[in-house]
This record gives C-alpha cells, structure tokens and sequence, in this order.
C-alpha cells in the first residue's frame, strides 16, 4: 500500500475527529430570555380559507368515512337517554352486554355462564336518538377502544361492588338488582336470588372498569380474568345489525332493577 494513500486516509479520520470534537465542544448553547404569547381565534372568518390542493386529497378519505359513518344499523321505537340510578339506555347496553358476553362463552369458555354485567355511566358518552341508529351513533355512544374483560367475583366482592355503585348513585347493570338507601346496597339479587357471599359470580364488564376504573377496586382482585379481546363498540354494532336482520327494533325502559329507596 502506498504511503500517500495512507496519509491521505489518515488526514480523512484527522478531520473527521476535528469537526466531531468542535461540534460537541465548542457548540453555542441557546436560552430563551422571554416569550410572547397571542390568541388567534378560529371563526367562519378564518375557517373558510381553505387549501384547494389539501382539498382535493382530503376529499376522497372524507367521502368513504361519510359513507362508513351513515351506515344504518338499527331503528329505535324510541329516544334513549342515560342518567342515575337506572336509564333506558344503560338498561339496553347492559342487557345487550349480558346477552353477547354469554354467547362468548358459549364459544370460546363453555363452562362459564355470566350471572351479570356492569358498564360505568361515565361510559355512556352521548344518547341515542328515535328514529334511525347509523353508525356515527355508535361511536357517539362509546368513543374509547374499550374492550369486554370476564370476571369472576367472590359473592362478598359483588356486595363490595354494589355498596361501591350505591355509593356513585347509580351505574348500568344487567342481571344484578339492588335498592340504593343511605348510599349502600339493600335487597341484593343476582338473578332474583340473593347472594351468598360464600358463592362465585361469572360477570362482565370493560377493560376501564376492571382495572380498578371509577373507583371499583375491588374488581382487580378477582379469583379469574378473561380478556375477551371484543371491543364494546364492535359488540354494540353487532347486536345492532342482529336485531334488524331478524326484524326487531330498540324499545327499552326503567324496569326496577336499580332504584332509590326511601
């Protein structure tokens, strides 16, 4: 090898190692001294402008979402609104909730039946009106990727989690009845018999509640755990498109299963 190709590999390592060590060494380092801060307000003045090219890229993504989110998915015979301690839509989703996770089982656990179902008010994002259910209802109503997760609950956990729903006045529940008096559970039934604290109970709910979400701490201490890996949405949507194929339309109501006593 030839001495003036070594010097010169040599010399490309020197000046690498040089610009290296000054760029590191010697670099300027910044402070900010003061900011400055101004609102700009979004109004139909400034939301108007619009950029034709983004425009034209946008648009197609737009029409195929609007057509995903004006699927029909079911007709309701009424409104369905959400409030404590039991509403005609909690009572659907949970009843919904109850009857889907039970066919899971039946498929995939078949030595599980599901006693009950609880899915937090909280849960429950917007209402569902009278008249066509589309698709856009659907994630109106349950926003999140919320997923359904199987428990299996000592019969004093499930008087833990019923004094606990007392407690919040009041959350959606399928399969379970109580009277809520002085913010604790009374009358206590699952299926219409009551609990016996030395049983276990087969439940359902979301991932958000069974991790301990609004304040249900007592449900990441349960004997078994199933994540079933079905996303509530997906469920609800389901439940929906299986209800108008075989005819039938959403008529739900209070019916006792959760109330105020005096």
């Amino acid at each position: 090898m030839n001495i003036s190709f070594i010097l010169r590999k040599s010399f490309r390592k020197l000046f690498v190692l040089i610009l290296f060590f000054s760029f590191f060494s010697c670099r300027t380092t910044y402070q900010a001294v003061n900011f400055n801060v101004k609102n700009h307000q979004i109004n139909s003045a400034t939301d108007s402008v619009s950029d034709e090219s983004f425009m034209r890229l946008f648009q197609p993504y737009k029409d195929s979402l609007t057509g995903v989110m004006n699927e029909v998915l079911a007709e309701s015979e009424v409104p369905l609104t959400n409030y404590r301690p039991e509403s005609p839509l909690s009572n659907f989703i949970c009843d919904l909730t109850l009857q889907e996770g039970n066919i899971y089982c039946r498929a995939n656990h078949h030595d599980i039946k599901l006693s009950f179902s609880l899915i937090n008010i909280g849960g429950i994002r917007a209402s569902l009106p009278q008249g066509t259910i589309r698709m856009q209802n659907a994630y109106e109503l349950m926003p999140f990727e919320n997923e359904f997760v199987i428990l299996e609950l000592s019969g004093k956990q499930v008087v833990e989690m019923a004094n606990h729903i007392a407690y919040r006045e009041g959350e959606g529940i399928s399969g379970i009845t109580f009277g809520i008096k002085n913010s604790k559970a009374v009358n206590l039934k699952i299926n219409w018999l009551t609990v016996d604290e030395n049983s276990y109970y087969w439940m359902i709910t979301s991932d958000y509640v069974a991790n301990g979400g609004d304040g249900f701490k007592m449900l990441p201490q349960a004997r078994n755990r199933f994540n079933t890996g079905v996303k509530v949405r997906d469920s609800i949507v389901g439940h929906l498109k299986k209800m108008t194929a075989n005819g039938e339309k959403i008529s739900a109501k209070i019916d006792g299963r959760l109330t105020n006593v005096e």
